[in-house]
């Protein structure tokens, strides 16, 4: 975006800096939905877990709980939370990637151990962990409520993908404009960007990237002063838009979208996962696959 300025704090929290490449902002966001998993809260205590952590929550869980829903296999939970990895260790300044650390190892060890058979549970199951993509904020209406179900105690967390660093939950950037280099009319197509964005803030039916709108929305919400597709009034506690901004203060990564690389990983995981190679062979074939991917890319 030659000659826009934007102050970090205009955008949601650590979305600036998730999008910022080379020192440059390439494109401005204008609305963004969220990946990540969510726990009981007596099992994980907060955003941000490792696969430690999570084998001391099953064992804490007992037979009650099951990792996940059983349909939710290994190689459909790897496919989940490729996104997150491929950002994590993707050095897009450099246009380089390195797989073979042990965060990795573990990460497809644990994927194989936490997935589940395929099959359909007769009955709804209490999992520890739930995949959630959070697209709009109306989703937060009656959170604390549906938790209750899925966990069969009230509290939630977070937890997101496990990993060593962060809180494991990502940005997906669901629109963005940009200015062209090549562009004659840099004064008027600033004045687009910001339109775009304040119209994005007030309208977008997903989750703005500008942060005033969205607080402004959120009020609304917990007001009860939104409704629904038919009408119906809906509300969030303020508990729950506290925990939301909350992980909004979390998170660190943007969702990677290069379907590509997304491939490569899933075949060369295939064979770890049908019990026909190791995690470290697996990590060098992606890393080997995806560098050279790249390579060609620049």
């Amino acid at each position: 975006l030659p000659d826009f300025e934007v102050s970090p704090d205009e955008l949601l929290p650590g979305l600036y800096d998730a999008l910022t490449q080379n020192g440059m902002l390439y494109e401005f966001p204008l609305t963004v939905t969220l990946e990540t998993f969510l726990a009981p809260s007596n099992l994980i205590a907060e955003p941000g877990v490792t696969t430690q952590d999570l084998e001391a929550a099953r064992q804490k869980a007992g037979e009650d709980f099951v990792p996940f829903e059983s349909w939710n296999t290994p190689d459909n939970l790897f496919w989940l939370s490729i996104p997150f990895y491929l950002s994590k260790y993707d050095d897009r300044e450099t246009g380089t990637c390195s797989f073979e650390t042990q965060e990795f190892y573990d990460y497809l060890s644990w994927c194989k151990m936490w997935g589940g058979d395929g099959s359909i549970a007769p009955e709804e199951e209490h999992a520890i962990l739930r995949y959630k993509r959070i697209n709009n904020l109306e989703y937060l209406a009656g959170l604390s409520d549906r938790t209750l179900k899925w966990f069969g105690t009230y509290g939630y967390t977070y937890a997101g993908i496990p990993n060593e660093t962060s809180s494991g939950s990502t940005y997906c950037l669901t629109s963005s404009v940009g200015i062209s280099s090549q562009c004659n009319d840099i004064d008027g197509a600033r004045e687009f960007v910001k339109f775009c964005f304040e119209y994005a803030g007030e309208h977008s039916t997903t989750i703005p990237a500008n942060y005033e709108k969205l607080k402004e929305r959120m009020n609304l919400y917990i007001a009860g002063n939104e409704t629904d597709w038919r009408g119906e009034s809906v509300k969030t506690s303020k508990e729950d838009a506290e925990q939301f901004y909350d992980l909004l203060d979390s998170i660190t990564e943007l969702r990677a979208t290069d379907d590509t690389v997304i491939q490569i990983m899933q075949e060369e995981a295939a064979p770890y996962f049908a019990g026909q190679s190791s995690a470290e062979q697996v990590a060098e074939n992606i890393q080997a696959r995806v560098n050279l991917y790249l390579l060609e890319q620049g």
